[in-house]
């Protein structure tokens, strides 16, 4: 069963938490998920009013085992009322008793179907068809062989080869950043928009030395599917900067930095359309003297993202978006 939650606060990670505490859970729980219904905004006059952050927390529960204790509490309470009569008490006594272990049997095959209760929505029927996605690039068209609440058996009678549409590969190496909410929101949108491999980076100055892959893993599904894509994102391992630079992608190479020490190009005037594209997007800290030279002595050209200074994660989101407009307005 999945429970949700709304609540605001003066950031996005203030209102995930105070979800999080209403729901009673942790806030990095894997099974939990969240959306942003609403950015903080700066309003009024010289925006000195702020309009608070608002979120959804999703969160997937297993079972529901104060299910089966709610009825059998209830029910004998009014059959001890009614024993003022004696004659009448034992014919209550004998009709209560068969319910009883009817109502304690009753929550083991509803225990099972009442994890996907949003699923049994429209519950599908055996001998009907569904279109599933395989995360390959593959549409298969399915006929239902045993519909059951939590695994189902299907076979395949078609299958689609659906091509990602934006025609070619791109590869965003990013540093994760210190709050993982940030670097979960742009795995999301990165997908959604379309993207073929993410590479989470370790760099010198990165303040995120550890990243659990398993929920991002999640987000990328959810996304991929929410986005009507046949086709997974490769996610790698945390990878140190050097060894992602003795295996490089072929195409287009572009590592983006704050440093105006070394001469840099505008990023959508050089970035080519319909090519493998590769964008380096460093940490909160920047990259490092020496990985911003070992990137250009590889074929790195060094690229700014703007007058504006933008955060690791907006980075990520503005190079990747900017990728699919130039190849859009090439079509």
């Amino acid at each position: 069963m999945i429970r949700t939650q709304e609540a605001t606060g003066k950031t996005v990670d203030e209102a995930r938490t105070n979800a999080c505490a209403l729901l009673g859970v942790e806030k990095d729980d894997i099974n939990v998920s969240y959306e942003v219904l609403e950015m903080p905004q700066k309003t009024g006059f010289l925006g000195l009013k702020l309009t608070p952050a608002k979120v959804r927390v999703s969160v997937e529960l297993p079972d529901e085992p104060v299910a089966a204790p709610a009825a059998p509490v209830e029910e004998p309470a009014p059959v001890v009322e009614e024993k003022a009569a004696p004659v009448a008490a034992e014919p209550v006594v004998e009709e209560t008793a068969p319910e009883a272990p009817a109502a304690v049997e009753e929550p083991a095959a509803p225990a099972e179907e009442a994890a996907p209760a949003e699923e049994q929505a429209a519950p599908a029927a055996e001998g009907e068809e569904v279109e599933v996605v395989d995360g390959k690039g593959h549409l298969h068209l399915c006929r239902i062989l045993n519909a059951n609440a939590k695994n189902c058996a299907v076979e395949i009678v078609g299958t689609t080869d659906v091509k990602p549409h934006w025609g070619c590969r791109i590869t965003v190496a990013i540093a994760p950043t210190k709050n993982m909410d940030r670097m979960e929101w742009m795995a999301e949108k990165v997908t959604e928009m379309g993207v073929d491999r993410i590479v989470p980076l370790l760099c010198r100055y990165s303040e995120r030395k550890v990243l659990k892959t398993e929920r991002l893993r999640k987000i990328l599904v959810a996304a991929m599917k929410q986005s009507l894509k046949a086709t997974l994102p490769q996610l790698d391992d945390l990878t140190p900067f050097d060894d992602f630079m003795k295996a490089l992608p072929d195409g287009q190479r572009f590592i983006a930095y704050c440093d105006p020490a070394i001469p840099r190009r505008d990023f959508v005037k050089e970035c080519l359309p319909e090519s493998d594209v590769t964008i380096l997007v460093g940490p909160e800290g920047d990259f490092s003297q020496p990985e911003i030279r070992a990137a250009l002595y590889a074929g790195f050209i060094p690229v700014s993202l703007g007058d504006s200074r933008l955060r690791t994660e907006t980075a990520g989101v503005f190079a990747c978006a900017a990728i699919h407009t130039i190849n859009q307005l090439k079509k």
